[in-house]
C-alpha cells in the first residue's frame, strides 16, 4: 500500500517522539549511587510500601510537571559521565536531583532491592523496545513522505504499550499512602506528571487506527469493483 499523505499531525507526533527519544537517550545515568540498579520514570509507578518509607517535606510543584517527560530511563551510566560538576553530562545529575527533592518520586528515592518485579519488568520493555521504537518514529516522521500501513500499525501497538503502562502509574497513585502523600500531591502525578502520557498516546494510536481503518477500507472497495 501507498503512504499517507503527510499532515501536521505527523509533525507534531515527531516532536512528541523528540521528546521522549531525548528523555530515554540523553537523561539516562548511573543509578548506583543512589538505587544501585535501574529505575524509570517515564512510567513512574508507585506502591504503599514504598511510599511509607518515603519524607513528607518534599513540595509537589505542578509548574515543573514537564520534567516527566525528560527524568526517564536510568541504565547505568559510567559516573565519569555525570557524577563530578565537571564531567560533561553533570547537568543531569543536577536535574534528576531537583526531580526527587521537587516530586520525591518513590522510584527514584528506593533501593533497587524494593523495587516489585512488575516494575523492573516495564523497566526493560522500555530499553529493549520503547528506546529503538522512538528512534524509528523519529526517523520516519521526520521524512517528508507520509506514513506507510506497517508504520501506523507499529506505532498503534506502541501507543497502547505507552497509555497501559502509564495508566498503571496512575491506577498505583491512588494507593499511594495518604500519611506521606495528600491528595493535592497526587493529583499533581495524576494531572500533571502522568496524565498526560495517557492522552497523548491514546491520540496518536487512535489516529494510527484511522488511518489503518481508511486503508482497510478503501481495499474493500477496490475487491467490490473489481
Amino acid at each position: 500500500m501507498s503512504a499517507s499523505a503527510r499532515t501536521w499531525r505527523d509533525s507534531a507526533y515527531l516532536v512528541i517522539s523528540g521528546i521522549q527519544l531525548t528523555a530515554m537517550l540523553f537523561f539516562m545515568e548511573s543509578s548506583q549511587r543512589k538505587t544501585g540498579a535501574v529505575t524509570e520514570c517515564l512510567d513512574c509507578w508507585a506502591v504503599p510500601s514504598l511510599s511509607s518509607t518515603l519524607h513528607h517535606d518534599s513540595p509537589l510543584q505542578p509548574e515543573l510537571t514537564t520534567l516527566t517527560s525528560v527524568v526517564d530511563l536510568v541504565p547505568f551510566y559510567p559516573s565519569a559521565l555525570y557524577a563530578a560538576p565537571s564531567s560533561p553530562l553533570h547537568f543531569l545529575q543536577v536535574l534528576r536531583d531537583f526531580y526527587i527533592s521537587t516530586y520525591n518520586d518513590p522510584f527514584f528515592t528506593a533501593s533497587h532491592e524494593n523495587l516489585p518485579s512488575w516494575f523492573k519488568l516495564f523497566t526493560y520493555i522500555e530499553i529493549v523496545y520503547q528506546l529503538p521504537m522512538a528512534a524509528w518514529m523519529v526517523y520516519r516522521f521526520s521524512r517528508s513522505t507520509g506514513t506507510t500501513a506497517g508504520f501506523e500499525l507499529a506505532v498503534l501497538v506502541f501507543c497502547v504499550e505507552c497509555a497501559l503502562t502509564t495508566l498503571t502509574c496512575i491506577y498505583d497513585v491512588f494507593h499511594w499512602d495518604p500519611v506521606v502523600y495528600n491528595q493535592a500531591q497526587k493529583n499533581v502525578f495524576v494531572f500533571n506528571l502522568y496524565g498526560p502520557w495517557v492522552a497523548i498516546p491514546a491520540l496518536m494510536g487512535l489516529d494510527m487506527w484511522l488511518r489503518i481503518l481508511k486503508r482497510v477500507n478503501a481495499a474493500d472497495s477496490t475487491k467490490k469493483l473489481q
